[in-house]
């Protein structure tokens, strides 16, 4: 859920975008509101839909959900954000206009990948399971409800934390880029808010760790923005999508290509089996494809495959990115298929396991 919830149990994100949004107002007024929206990336359109659902629920009127963005939208209150889910159909004006709107907090949740024109310049963050989980919870919505009536009912507090604000250690001292400066300032504002009102409840030395806590996650958030440009967050997202997969999907199986037996090369016909060897894992196509239709809610086809090509990720030699790989079926008979070479290092779990590790069961003998 992210360092900062040991204490707060609201979770980063969260908190970043309830704290800009419903104090926008406040921070406005004393130089600390963003400049520009949100752009939140999910593993899934699946997975954006429930933040975006959970986090409107839970919040009490502060989210509200675009289905899409024109001249002609209403737009919510200055207390308010506005969450846009992105589909390949937005026109690239809309998008940008959104994001620019200062009457509220705009936020763009992508289920899958970024199109160009999003991933420079921008204020993004990866959107986990654990804040969708968190904005899910009961818990979250009552500490919100404190949040907020903590807030309505001390603004004179809140405005000398605001104004004592810009001499503290934690800003004067930034020492990051200039253009992350306006996104960092506000988090560490929020932040700080936020730790007043955990002092109804809390010790100051569980107030100085939350504030610890915020600050290095905001400074390694803030740093990983970059990653967005060149793309370093595909491999990630696809070995999240291929473990989920294949963990929930009994159908597939994890083969040795030297032991393509008579279970194997059902499967395989069947387009469930993932074959591999010592540097390679072979897809059928019309499994990989499925695997990565929560990528392809943003980026077609053959954005998706050039992109995985482009990034080292895939091997390929032609057109629609397969190549010819020769196989002995369970007859003894030497047969070629076409499929989706993933070199196997951009596949390994969180702790550093192969699919074969945890899945592998086929065997010579079955």
């Amino acid at each position: 859920m992210g360092q900062c919830s040991e204490v707060c149990r609201i979770g980063w994100i969260p908190l970043v975008i309830y704290g800009s949004s419903f104090l926008r107002a406040l921070l406005m007024e004393y130089g600390y509101a963003l400049d520009e929206g949100l752009i939140l990336v999910a593993d899934s359109e699946a997975q954006s839909r429930r933040f975006i659902g959970t986090y409107c629920e839970s919040t009490g009127g502060n989210g509200y959900r675009m289905k899409t963005w024109n001249s002609r939208s209403i737009k919510p209150g200055n207390y308010c954000c506005a969450l846009l889910p992105l589909k390949k159909s937005n026109r690239e004006e809309a998008i940008e206009d959104f994001l620019s709107e200062q009457d509220f907090v705009p936020i763009v949740v992508a289920g899958g990948l970024l199109p160009e024109y999003l991933r420079t310049d921008r204020y993004i963050f990866r959107l986990g399971k654990e804040d969708v989980k968190a904005v899910s919870s009961v818990e979250f919505a009552e500490k919100i409800r404190g949040f907020r009536n903590f807030i309505t009912k001390k603004i004179s507090t809140m405005c000398k934390i605001l104004e004592r604000a810009k001499s503290s250690i934690i800003l004067t001292e930034y020492d990051g880029d200039e253009e992350t400066q306006q996104i960092f300032s506000a988090c560490v504002v929020i932040a700080l808010i936020y730790a007043e009102y955990l002092r109804e409840t809390k010790t100051e030395r569980e107030i100085a760790d939350f504030l610890s806590d915020f600050v290095s996650e905001t400074r390694e958030k803030i740093q990983k923005m970059s990653e967005f440009a060149s793309g370093e967050e595909l491999p990630e997202m696809l070995s999240a999508l291929i473990w989920e997969v294949v963990s929930s999907d009994e159908k597939i199986k994890v083969v040795d290509i030297t032991l393509v037996n008579g279970t194997a090369y059902t499967s395989l016909k069947e387009k469930s089996a993932i074959l591999f060897d010592d540097k390679f894992y072979y897809f059928p196509p019309e499994l990989f494809l499925k695997i990565c239709e929560p990528l392809r809610q943003t980026a077609s086809t053959t954005q998706l495959k050039k992109r995985m090509r482009k990034d080292g990720i895939i091997h390929c030699n032609s057109a629609d990115h397969t190549v010819k790989k020769e196989i002995t079926n369970v007859f003894g008979a030497k047969e070629t298929q076409r499929f989706i070479w993933v070199y196997k290092e951009y596949l390994l779990s969180e702790d550093n396991l192969r699919l074969e590790d945890v899945f592998g069961h086929i065997t010579e003998e079955e």
